[in-house]
């Protein structure tokens, strides 16, 4: 099932169909619908992912929630905050009127809630006509993140019910 290393064999391919998938809709979006099915793909190769690799390290007793989310916030903040604030310098020098209204959408997107934001602003995402924001594409970050900061207690509870089913095995 393995490669060389950590790596499990196929998950390259996968996410490259789920990338190619996101670009054609987005680029060409009346000719591939269903571009979002890649982001789906997304997110099931990221929870997959996380189980397999920090359940090694729980039975190994080298899990931390605490490494986990420091682990994360490297991961994503760095290039997320290059991202933002190029496109809030591009915008401050081309479009400075945009920029008005802009201040808690910047906040839900460090926060993490940026999902729950468009929803309460009634933003559609495939509205591309009305939906004008450079970062509307942000809300998936938003459910990762999310995903994140609960992950620790989900591994937890199947580490748990794993010794439960083991316990019931072994009294029998």
């Amino acid at each position: 099932m393995k490669e060389k290393g950590n790596r499990i064999k196929g998950m390259d391919g996968l996410r490259g169909i789920a990338i190619i998938g996101i670009t054609l809709f987005h680029m060409f979006p009346n000719v591939f619908k269903g571009g979002y099915l890649g982001v789906v793909l997304f997110f099931v190769l990221t929870g997959f992912l996380m189980v397999i690799t920090n359940k090694k390290k729980m039975e190994n007793r080298e899990f931390s929630a605490i490494k986990f989310y420091i682990s994360r916030i490297k991961r994503l903040y760095p290039p997320l905050l290059v991202m933002v604030f190029t496109t809030l310098g591009v915008y401050f020098f081309l479009a400075n009127d945009s920029l008005r209204g802009m201040k808690m959408q910047v906040l839900s997107i460090f926060a993490g809630f940026n999902n729950f934001w468009q929803i309460s602003q009634s933003l559609d995402y495939f509205t591309r006509i009305a939906n004008t924001s450079p970062f509307s594409h942000l809300w998936f970050l938003s459910i990762e993140m999310q995903f994140y900061l609960i992950f620790p207690l989900l591994l937890f509870a199947l580490s748990k019910l794993e010794e439960k089913k083991e316990i019931r095995i072994q009294s029998r």
